[in-house]
Parts: structure tokens; sequence; C-alpha cells
């Protein structure tokens, strides 16, 4: 997990097994690379028990919050700018059946952590749910529901296995999800859960398209605090997967679909291969950029802008990120202070 804090140092936490059984560290590093909370870090785990999927965040009130996932629970524990426990005890989410996995952490109001995590309903390969919960700044006591809000849960729907999406806060204390669906059916979905834990759109969340001649995978989504908007941008395929498209939607306020019910094209369905789609918010419109590949091996990396209407804005509409003849994977995005979209990639 990787995230800066309220004083600009970088937060990496990370699996180590360096003094025996794999745990949980957490490392702060200063803005001169400099290791603040040592050479190893800090640990957070303890006990010789599967541990994995470690995330964190630099919470408002200048703390750290760690989540990970162990054996089939969730733990979240949160430090101060010290590196000492802030909260008495880590906090441990623990199913009623099935597990829980860690997917997503972000900092929230006030010192507040929401945390998201996979619940995998029974036994491999039983059908997962996506999960959430928001953490009191001084002692790590659940804000929402106290049975967690159930982000999606449909009967017989799930998650594709081994699927753990992202979330983005919403900068008002709330945060907003992308995910798909493997069943019913390979489809998008966009929820807003608000500061107090209701949802802002219909439980399941509102499907990207209504296009029932393709299928839909990899949803990214932004959202713009100033006007309520959701930019979510997703790979568009043909039934039988061995076409991709690039296709964007913008809901407003309410989780109404703006552009069509069908989504806006910005890449053609081709034999090309479309992945690592990655949605950026830049004044009234996005910035998406995705993984091109037209052979193997050969991945260029692009992106174009998408003006308030759903339509190409950039003269030529195609950004050139990488265009080495290399294989290319892992893009990540980030909008810097200063108004630039940066990008960093395998």
């Amino acid at each position: 997990g990787l995230s800066i804090d309220t004083a600009g140092n970088a937060l990496l936490a990370f699996r180590h097994d360096h003094l025996g059984p794999v745990e949980i560290n957490v490392s702060k590093v200063g803005p001169d690379g400099s290791l603040l909370w040592g050479t190893d870090g800090l640990q957070v785990s303890s006990g010789a028990v599967f541990v994995a999927s470690p995330r964190v965040t630099g919470t408002s009130d200048d703390g750290v919050a760690v989540a990970w996932t162990s054996e089939n629970n969730v733990i979240i524990h949160k430090l101060n700018a010290a590196g000492t426990a802030q909260w008495p005890a880590p906090v441990t989410l623990v199913p009623a059946g099935g597990s829980f996995s860690a997917a997503d952490l972000h900092a929230s109001d006030a010192g507040t952590a929401i945390l998201s995590f996979v619940h995998m309903t029974g036994p491999f390969p039983s059908p997962s749910h996506i999960w959430a919960q928001k953490f009191a700044a001084a002692n790590g006591t659940f804000v929402w529901d106290p049975s967690h809000v159930k982000v999606y849960d449909q009967s017989g729907g799930s998650l594709q296995i081994a699927n753990y999406p992202p979330f983005v806060p919403d900068g008002s204390g709330g945060a907003v999800f992308a995910w798909y669906t493997s069943t019913p059916s390979l489809q998008c979905r966009v929820q807003r859960v608000l500061a107090n834990g209701t949802e802002a759109f219909a439980h399941q969340g509102v499907e990207v398209s209504t296009n029932a001649a393709q299928i839909r995978v990899s949803p990214s989504a932004a959202f713009n605090p100033t006007t309520q908007e959701i930019f979510v941008a997703w790979r568009e395929q043909n039934t039988g997967q061995s076409q991709s498209a690039l296709f964007a939607q913008k809901l407003d306020a309410a989780g109404n679909r703006q552009w069509t019910d069908n989504g806006s094209q910005l890449m053609p369905l081709a034999a090309d291969e479309i992945t690592n789609v990655t949605t950026l918010v830049v004044d009234d419109g996005a910035i998406v950029s995705w993984v091109h590949t037209p052979s193997f091996g050969n991945d260029p990396v692009y992106a174009v802008r998408v003006d308030s209407n759903g339509s190409l804005a950039w003269a030529p509409p195609i950004a050139e990120i990488c265009i080495l003849p290399s294989h290319s994977s892992d893009l990540v995005g980030v909008m810097g202070a200063e108004g630039y979209a940066a990008y960093a990639w395998s």
C-alpha cells in the first residue's frame, strides 16, 4: 500500500519476513528519501498467521491508518505521526460466514478512515461482494452501520474471483465505488456512499450502460467534488470477448447517466486489447488513460481528454504517454496539485 501524510511524507505498507514469520510493516519516507521509521519500518501485525494485502493512508489529523487481511478476517489499526499506536488496539473485522479480504483504504473527514473489503460468502469460489466501514479517528469505533455498508450484495451476483475494486474519496466524508460483476452478467456498476453511510444511488449501484449487446469490465471512477459528478471509464467488449473498446460515462449527483444510456465511445471495438483503464478528473471533464495492446509485448500507453459532453477534447485526440516496444502493465495515475496528470507503470 502507498499513500502520503499531511507533511508530504510517503507511507508504504508491506509484507516482511526479516524477523521470522511474515508480518505487516509500515514505513514513513521523508521528502528527501530518509527512512523516518527505521530501515524495516514499524511492525503492526503479530502472530504466526497468514497476512496479506496491506493498505495504508495518511489521515487528516496527521495519523496513519493501515489495514490488512489476516486469515479470514480484516484488521485495521492507526498510528500517530510518531508511529505510536493511536487506538487502544487494532480493530478486527470478523465475518459471520465466509471470509473478508482487504480491498482499499482512504482517509476521510476529521481524521477518520474508510476501508472497503471483499466478503466471500462461503468456501472458495463462493460469490464475492463489496462491503465498507468508516472508523472513528480517536478509537477506531464504527462510524457507519455496525453490520457494515453492503455496497454490493446482490443475491446470485458476484465480483470476479480475486478482484478487489478500489474506491475514491468524495472529499466530503464519503466514497465513490466502481466495480464489475462476473455474474449474473459482466457489467460495471457505480455507487456513492455519503459521509453518514447512506447510499446516494439505488442499492446495488447504477449500471454505467444498458447496452445488452456488449459486456463491460474493469471500470475506473473519478469524482468531481465541485459538480458532484462521477466520471467512469471501462473496457467494453463483444460477447465473445475477442474485441475490446474504451467507453466512458458521466453520472450526475443523483446517479443519472448523462452520456446516453450506452455511454460515450472513446475507442471503437477492435482486436487490440485495452487494459489498465485509469480515470482522472480535470476541470469539468476527465483524462482517461489505458494500456493498448496491438500485439504481444507491444503495449503503448495512451490517454485522451473527455469534455463535459463526452467528446474528445484534444487535437490530435490521443496523447502518447509511452510508445516503447515493450510490455506495459500496472498503470496508475494521479492529478498533481499544479494541474498535471502523472503516471507510473511497469
